[in-house]
């Protein structure tokens, strides 16, 4: 057998060799001169440290002293003896050094080294599916197949996007009452699934996604009028372009979707959400959970959609989130809310809780202390004549039908300057003053 063979399989058996060698120290018998002629010789690699006795020759039956050895910052925790059985490695701790020990074959002795100060190599796993662990829960989710089940064991941050691309896949804690937290590294490197959305931390490519009992977080430090001291991100949280299910005790929050890489007064804004952004043809119901402390500078601080994608609201909170355009949500596409409640929600331009395009049905919401710079500080519907009141407390159900709101391009403004162009809308909607003040501001917050 190649030496380097017999180094490999030593150092696969090395935790069995330091569990027997206790049990064989003391009990190795002194033993008599055997009447067999002939002599066995008995070798000694060191490997990375130093041994003066390369090798021992010793008659049959007698004993031998087994010698030192040294390694710098190392002591020999014993003599190993590596031997083939069939299809199995055997390692077996032969003694220290100092050791008596009576060959029965010529052999080869492998020095068992251990630091001087104990290291942990115990492996810490972050993720499991089934009874199959994963150290890192990018491999994981690597490895997830139509309906599995990617339980997170403790809080860890990741180093690109988590993609999902089968169908019904969960992600959990695995303690339901201790949910973990889940964050991008400092040096993340996301997937680009589009314009501003270049660093998202779960992207549902295709398939579909449920979390619940488990918080994602952006790492974002908001002021109560939405400042950031935290981190800063060009992309939302999630990114859906197959189906996602936002299920009780997940938390989406902390996420500050802006690189600023237009001027305030420009035509184009940041196009995604602060939290979840339900792209085209694409879906998304959220029963239960909370949307907190996420902003952008597009529309939906909390979810947005795209008019050929569909969300459906049965339950769940979304509160202290900003945006241009809808403070909690930005709504292209049809949409059903009941039973949830927006709160605390701020828009730049229109709509303190809720902006949107199209059909919108909203039955037992609470929408309360919502406000925007502009019009509508709780919902605004651009589908229709009239505004909304700029704050209040809200019960919406089927025999209150919302007031109707002016179409977004027909929108007056007094202001001279600090025109935006509403997205997905040929018309104009005003920046107020003041919100090209609050814009200002985070801006130069951000880059100093």
């Amino acid at each position: 057998m190649g030496r380097k063979k017999i180094m490999t399989k030593f150092l696969m058996c090395f935790a069995a060799a330091a569990t027997v060698v206790t049990g064989i120290l003391g009990s190795v018998p002194l033993p008599v001169k055997a009447a067999e002629e002939g002599s066995y010789t008995v070798k000694f690699e060191a490997y990375e440290g130093t041994c003066e006795t390369e090798s021992i020759s010793v008659p049959r039956g007698e004993s031998i002293i087994l010698p030192d050895a040294f390694y710098e910052g190392h002591y020999l925790e014993s003599w190993v003896d590596v031997n083939d059985e069939g299809d199995v490695t055997v390692c077996t701790a032969i003694g220290k050094a100092g050791s008596v020990y009576t060959p029965e074959r010529d052999m080869r002795l492998y020095a068992n080294w251990k630091p001087n100060q104990e290291q942990d190599t115990t492996v810490t796993y972050e993720a499991r599916i089934g009874d199959i662990q994963y150290e890192e829960l990018e491999e994981a989710f690597a490895n997830a197949q139509a309906g599995d089940t990617i339980i997170v064991l403790k809080d860890c941050s990741v180093s690109k996007t988590l993609e999902v691309t089968a169908d019904n896949v969960t992600l959990e804690s695995e303690n339901a009452e201790t949910p973990v937290t889940v964050s991008r590294e400092e040096e993340f490197a996301g997937k680009n699934y589009a314009e501003d959305a270049g660093n998202v931390l779960v992207g549902i490519s295709s398939g579909s996604l449920v979390t619940q009992n488990i918080i994602l977080d952006g790492g974002a430090v908001l002021d109560e009028d939405f400042n950031n001291t935290g981190q800063v991100w060009d992309s939302p949280l999630i990114y859906v372009k197959g189906f996602y299910s936002m299920k009780a005790g997940t938390v989406l929050q902390n996420n500050y979707n802006t690189d600023y890489s237009e001027s305030v007064d420009s035509s184009r804004s940041v196009r995604t959400a602060g939290a979840v952004d339900v792209t085209w043809d694409a879906g998304m119901v959220m029963d239960g959970g909370l949307i907190q402390d996420c902003y952008t500078l597009g529309a939906g601080g909390g979810i947005q959609s795209s008019k050929t994608a569909e969300v459906t609201i049965t339950s769940g909170t979304i509160r202290h989130c900003a945006a241009v355009w809808g403070g909690a949500l930005g709504l292209m596409g049809p949409s059903e809310a009941s039973n949830m409640e927006l709160s605390g929600n701020h828009s730049d331009s229109t709509g303190g809780a809720v902006w949107s395009l199209v059909s919108l049905v909203m039955t037992d919401c609470v929408i309360e202390n919502n406000s925007s710079d502009y019009v509508a500080g709780g919902v605004h519907m651009s589908t229709a004549a009239g505004f909304i009141p700029a704050q209040g407390i809200w019960h919406i159900s089927p025999d209150a039908p919302l007031p109707e709101t002016k179409p977004c391009g027909a929108a007056q403004s007094r202001q001279a300057k600090g025109k935006a162009r509403c997205p997905w809308s040929s018309g104009t909607v005003p920046l107020p003053v003041t919100a090209q003040k609050r814009i200002s501001a985070r801006r130069a917050r951000s880059v100093t």
